[in-house]
């Protein structure tokens, strides 16, 4: 974000990002979209309120030299149809980051640990999350949804912090305080999943090979897993009694 001038936060919320580019850079100008109302976000933010699954972006082709889309792809039920509006409204060369819960959320117990405190342990917690996502379904969907090349892709780990998260953990626990208990499972154990990307337009005709791998519904991402299951339990009986087959598929 260092050269970038002009900046989109889709999905921007009360404004922590942009307030924390603000700081770093004072020059940018930072647009947002979300569903909040108006005065929720800070005055620096150039602010359009609209729904991302219902309407097309309100700004004008190769407007924006970087684009945030932290924590918002897992609540949307088209994500192609913004992938489009995304490369529409991306310089060339402009850099865009998401971010996304794993799909190993979906193996953490939901928790009753202080539910009115309203933090989610387990992705389907939060009743406005489609689906958790994983590194290939990001991939898909920069390369073939937004047209743009990428520089990295990862899981977000924090590994540093496990030793002061063991203290505070526990403490956190004694006097029910939730939060520190959901990041220390979501952020040390099971991972937050991120990707950097740039818009490289190219010259040939878009394809979307693998739609259904980054835009199926909720049901039918259960299904699949469920079937995944159901194979690697009958592939377990006819293993030597010595060996075990993890979530993943893998023997150990």
């Amino acid at each position: 974000m260092k050269w970038s001038k002009t900046v989109l936060d889709l999905g921007c919320g009360t404004g922590d990002n942009g307030i924390a580019l603000k700081a770093m850079y004072t020059n940018i100008e930072v647009h947002g979209v979300d569903i909040l109302p108006d005065n929720s976000v800070p005055d620096f933010y150039v602010y359009k309120c609209l729904d991302l699954d219902k309407k097309e972006l309100p700004y004008p082709d190769k407007y924006f030299d970087a684009v945030l889309f932290t924590h918002v792809i897992e609540h949307l039920h088209s994500p192609f149809q913004l992938g489009k509006e995304l490369d529409r409204v991306m310089k060339e060369g402009a850099k865009i980051y998401i971010e996304a819960p794993n799909w190993t959320t979906l193996i953490v117990p939901s928790f009753g640990f202080h539910r009115e405190q309203h933090n989610p342990f387990n992705s389907y917690d939060d009743p406005t999350h489609v689906k958790p996502w994983n590194k290939q379904g990001l991939f898909e969907f920069l390369k073939q949804g937004c047209n743009c090349r990428v520089l990295k892709l990862g899981n977000t780990r924090r590994w540093l912090e496990v030793p002061f998260d063991l203290l505070i953990v526990p403490f956190a626990l004694l006097v029910g305080n939730q939060s520190p208990v959901d990041c220390f499972f979501i952020l040390e154990l099971i991972w937050l999943v991120h990707l950097r990307g740039r818009q490289q337009r190219s010259r040939g005709k878009r394809v979307t090979l693998y739609p259904s791998l980054v835009e199926e519904s909720a049901a039918q991402h259960i299904t699949r897993r469920i079937t995944t299951l159901v194979i690697i339990i009958r592939l377990s009986r006819s293993m030597p009694p010595l060996f075990y087959i993890s979530w993943n598929g893998g023997t150990a």
